[in-house]
């Protein structure tokens, strides 16, 4: 019924083995193929998340400051913002992220970049230890990582964001956060 496949679509309920057999019969495709795949975030996913949801407020709170301030200081170019910021968050990940993942984890940062425009990668060791331009299959996980979106626009009182996705290189992405900086 279009009642039935409402709540479905809303997420009230789920469709019975018997319904998904039905459907999968009418869609002439195979049942498993509407059953989204599943999985268990990890206890160290879980800490992470935490500890981001807890702690990447003053890592925010700094650079909306920083924000504020450029806003009045036109000797402070938005590409060193751009720096900053991302300093900030590689700080924070070699503190609170990074000591989570036995093999590191790999930081993509559009501030991270070759002299092609390519996207560098950076492998930031549970240790703290930073290693430029290294792509490491050893790690398990990855950030990607827009430290100050829409900066132009934020010094000049449009809202600016940051973008902080945890990802897998198996699951895909874990979890993401985005962060106002600035909201007129």
């Amino acid at each position: 019924s279009r009642a039935s496949i409402a709540s479905w679509e809303t997420g009230r309920t789920k469709p019975s083995d018997e319904q998904l057999g039905l459907l999968a019969d009418k869609l002439e495709m195979e049942t498993n193929l509407l059953k989204p795949p599943t999985f268990e975030i990890s206890e160290e996913i879980e800490r992470v998340k935490n500890v981001c949801l807890n702690e990447l407020g003053s890592v925010t709170s700094d650079l909306s400051n920083k924000l504020l301030e450029a806003t009045f200081d036109l000797a402070l170019p938005i590409k060193d913002l751009d720096k900053r910021a991302n300093e900030s968050f590689k700080g924070f990940i070699k503190k609170h992220i990074a000591p989570e993942f036995d093999n590191g984890i790999i930081l993509f940062s559009e501030e991270e970049l070759d002299r092609n425009g390519n996207l560098k990668p950076i492998v930031i060791r549970k240790n703290g230890v930073i290693e430029e331009d290294k792509m490491d299959f050893a790690c398990e996980h990855y950030i990607v990582l827009d430290p100050l979106d829409r900066s132009t626009e934020a010094v000049r009182s449009i809202a600016g964001f940051s973008h902080f996705s945890v990802c897998s290189f198996k699951d895909g992405p874990l979890f993401s956060i985005i962060c106002l900086l600035f909201d007129p």
